[in-house]
């Protein structure tokens, strides 16, 4: 694995398909590469890390656990994907944990480098923004769905 991130790379995530070469090459300059083992955590809700990940290669699964310990799945995530927003936008603790489900390879932003593409790209602005709504819709669903069994 190299120890840098590459624009190629990062024109595979779905939320900068409308950047140009030269603005993934920004991006990509401050990204740290990382790489997991299939069932390594990523993103775990004990620790402070609120970098953003960005799913270069791997597919990986979204998970909480209750308070029994039992393991609650929200979804999978594959190639082009991205997480950990939340927590990078707020500074809040971490919604979920991530687990590889194969050796995946990410390119992980610091906070304040996201929110610096936030506001630089108002097409990847825009782009989380809508996801953010879907989730919310999603979770709102949930919940009725189960308030009225």
């Amino acid at each position: 694995m190299s120890d840098q991130i590459t624009a190629e790379e990062l024109a595979g995530i779905k939320i900068f398909s409308a950047l140009s070469a030269e603005a993934l090459a920004e991006i990509a300059d401050v990204c740290r590469p990382a790489r997991y083992e299939v069932d390594e955590t990523i993103i775990s809700s004990r620790d402070g890390n609120h970098d953003v990940f960005f799913l270069l290669h791997g597919q990986a699964r979204v998970v909480n656990h209750t308070m029994l310990g039992d393991m609650v799945g929200y979804g999978e995530l594959s190639e082009g994907s991205y997480f950990g927003e939340l927590s990078a936008i707020d500074g809040g603790p971490r919604s979920a944990e991530v687990e590889a489900v194969t050796l995946c390879s990410v390119a992980a932003l610091s906070p304040d480098d996201f929110r610096r593409t936030l506001g630089r790209h108002p097409d990847v602005l825009f782009a989380v923004m809508r996801n953010l709504a879907a989730m919310i819709r999603r979770t709102n669903l949930t919940v009725l769905s189960h308030a009225t069994l």
